[in-house]
């Protein structure tokens, strides 16, 4: 899938999930949107980092090329442009928003690093730090990935998955030891927004906060 396509799509996505979540929210209702971006400098390369790591799996044939490929997308990052025009496509739902901001979040590891003396080891702490982060919220793409987009019982881990998994972690590791990776401040960007339901008829606000 093209970048323009995996946009369109990403764009189609969002707005039916927008629209779907509109038919659910009772009055008074809350609904927060928190939308990882590419905005912050680093983020573009530590997300390289991942699917460098990954390619590492494919290279030691620790994963098929299905699988490499099954890993390797669609994957969507909206800018505020992107977000502004999704809500616009659902106004009849949702009023337009108010401005929101999108702020660069940095991991409390790279300031744990930033006191530290920098020895090897005390980068190896800030690697493993950042390795558990990413797992906490890639572990179900990673076996999504392993199963070719199958997804039943993502709880539920055979050997070789658990296998493939630390594999991974290994070679993510590995990477983010790597310069220029150990000297970037990890960080992400988000755009949030908290949609409220007002309690009168079907009327619907959005206000942006952090």
């Amino acid at each position: 899938m093209t970048n323009a396509a995996n946009r369109l799509q990403g764009h189609a996505d969002l707005t039916k999930l927008i629209r779907l979540r509109a038919r659910e929210i009772k009055p008074d209702g809350h609904l927060l949107l928190v939308l990882a971006t590419s905005n912050a400098s680093s983020t573009k390369l530590h997300l390289e980092a991942l699917f460098t790591a990954v390619g590492k799996c494919f290279k030691d044939d620790i994963i098929t090329e299905q699988q490499y490929h099954a890993f390797s997308g669609p994957w969507f990052f909206p800018t505020e442009k992107d977000l502004r025009q999704i809500l616009s496509a659902v106004r009849d739902d949702w009023p337009l928003p108010a401005p929101w901001m999108y702020p660069v979040i940095s991991h409390p590891a790279w300031a744990k690093l930033q006191r530290s003396e920098k020895t090897y080891r005390d980068y190896e702490v800030y690697a493993e730090d950042m390795v558990d982060f990413i797992m906490s919220v890639a572990t179900d793409t990673l076996v999504r990935a392993w199963r070719c987009g199958v997804s039943n019982d993502l709880q539920v881990l055979s050997a070789e998955e658990e296998k493939f998994l630390e594999e991974f972690k290994s070679r993510y590791k590995e990477t983010l030891l790597s310069e220029p990776l150990r000297s970037r401040r990890g960080e992400g960007s988000w755009l949030v927004a908290r949609l409220v339901r007002r309690s009168e008829g079907q009327t619907l606000e959005i206000m942006a906060r952090l």
